[in-house]
């Protein structure tokens, strides 16, 4: 549970302060942040740095509340040079989830999974997951989204943001196995 390896149980409540484990120290993660949005407007809820990559083998899980009926969510996984390497955005208005990447200014090919399993008005859980081949999105235990690497090194994919106008109740990364696969899901 301590050292440089997860964070774990990030909540935000309306009158808690974001407390970190003294263990993690600030060279394993020097930029964490856990902020409130404003009314409306997607804000930064979540941002962490690690220089060892957080890919393959790092686990990001989203907790939260769909408040509004606006597409005003996302996650980004970004390179050591601020690509985006991993995109992911729910789009409650078109019932699908969206990925792609951003690298050398441009946006790539979008990949639309129309598997939705999100409810707007409901609580909601997203897990991204990495092996060395892919990201894999699950929302609701549910998995939505398989999505190739197009990015090497995988080492280099050092920062994952979560942006959102939504209630986050929790936001946990941590390291795991490389045992992704179909086991245990």
């Amino acid at each position: 549970m301590g050292g440089c390896g997860s964070l774990r149980s990030w909540r935000r409540g309306a009158a808690s302060a974001t407390r970190f484990p003294q263990e993690w120290g600030r060279s394993c993660f020097p930029r964490l942040a856990l902020l409130p949005a404003e009314a409306g407007e997607m804000a930064l809820q979540f941002e962490a740095f690690y220089a060892g990559g957080l890919a393959p083998g790092w686990n990001l899980l989203v907790q939260g509340h769909s408040d509004s009926g606006e597409d005003k969510f996302e996650i980004n996984f970004l390179s050591e040079t601020g690509d985006i390497v991993f995109h992911i955005k729910p789009r409650f208005s078109s019932a699908t989830i969206v990925a792609n990447t951003f690298q050398g200014g441009h946006w790539g090919q979008e990949e639309v999974s129309n598997v939705f399993p999100l409810v707007l008005g409901e609580p909601f859980e997203m897990e991204v997951s990495s092996d060395a081949e892919h990201f894999h999105v699950h929302a609701q235990e549910h998995k939505v989204l398989q999505f190739s690497h197009r990015h090497r090194p995988l080492a280099a994919i050092t920062r994952v943001q979560v942006l959102s106008d939504h209630r986050l109740a929790q936001v946990e990364l941590a390291r795991r196995g490389l045992s992704w696969g179909d086991v245990g899901y």
